[in-house]
């Protein structure tokens, strides 16, 4: 019982990731595969992260920051929370 709670805290945050990372790309009007070889992966290796189905490690959310020129904490931000961030301090992205 406490795996799955354990797994669904993680593929919650995997989908906030995902959803954030895709919305970030669209914004930028950046495909999948330029940012997959701007940071040396294959295209469909961060789809597996995007989807939540592969661990994404500290220093791969850095090289994606450093390409997009954003900050990490915008990959977990709710949808409210940027909202909110944006009303107040302009787009984000």
């Amino acid at each position: 019982m406490t795996m799955t709670r354990k797994h669904d805290k993680i593929t919650s945050s995997a989908n906030v990731f995902g959803l954030n990372l895709l919305k970030i790309l669209h914004n930028k009007g950046m495909k999948q595969s330029v940012l997959a070889g701007k940071i040396g992966v294959t295209q469909s290796c961060l789809s597996r992260w995007i989807n939540g189905r592969r661990a994404l490690h500290a220093h791969q959310r850095k090289k994606i920051c450093d390409v997009l020129g954003i900050d990490e904490s915008d990959f977990f931000r709710l949808n409210g929370e940027a909202e909110a961030k944006e009303k107040s301090l302009g787009p984000l992205f």
